[in-house]
């Protein structure tokens, strides 16, 4: 199922329960349907934009306008499309974390340049998110001092997951945001491997 058919699915189930009254529309069932098909035509749509990133710019972008405007999922609280692009962050940064060796940091000093470096929005999502990694999943002291020195100098903000009131636009600028930080690091690491085996 491509993300068109996702999307008109989702529209379809919107329409649908509208006949069944209130009562439907306000169980936890019904609700758990929207927010099932809310996130996984977010997730299609923005891993058709990520596909598309580096040799299709102006498609990549109709993909994520297209994802955030699907509709605030009131049972989880969250836009569908900010969910998924923070977990493709999240899974970006965990993948690289477990494949490293203890005694081993370029997957996190990559990160920490790319995070100094980066001047959008997504700078304090990739913040938030090595704080949370270093909090859930990391037991090495010294990677904790790294990330709590590089995170001091971002102020903090509202996560994007929390935000509420982001018209359309908004929202696909910061989703835009992130997907650029994560080809970025993609790239930068890539590079920073390529130096090291030489």
């Amino acid at each position: 199922m491509d993300e068109d058919e996702v999307f008109e699915r989702y529209r379809a189930l919107l329409r649908s329960t509208s006949a069944f009254g209130d009562a439907l529309a306000l169980s936890g069932r019904t609700r758990r349907r929207f927010s099932d098909a809310s996130h996984l035509a977010a997730e299609n749509l923005l891993e058709k934009a990520y596909r598309a990133w580096r040799e299709h710019p102006p498609r990549a972008a109709a993909y994520v306008d297209k994802a955030a405007r699907l509709p605030y999922d009131d049972h989880e609280r969250v836009f569908p499309v900010a969910a998924a692009a923070i977990m493709r962050l999240f899974d970006l940064l965990v993948d690289e974390l477990e494949d490293a060796d203890e005694d081993e940091d370029l997957w996190l000093d990559v990160a920490l340049t790319v995070l100094r470096g980066t001047t959008s929005s997504a700078r304090f999502d990739m913040r938030d998110m090595l704080l949370a990694l270093d909090q859930d999943w990391n037991d090495v002291e010294r990677r904790h001092r790294k990330i709590r020195a590089a995170s001091e100098l971002i102020p903090p903000q509202t996560a994007l997951r929390e935000l509420q009131d982001l018209t359309p636009d908004h929202l696909r600028d910061r989703v835009m945001a992130i997907l650029e930080l994560c080809v970025t690091y993609e790239e930068e690491l890539e590079e920073a491997w390529l130096a090291v085996e030489g």
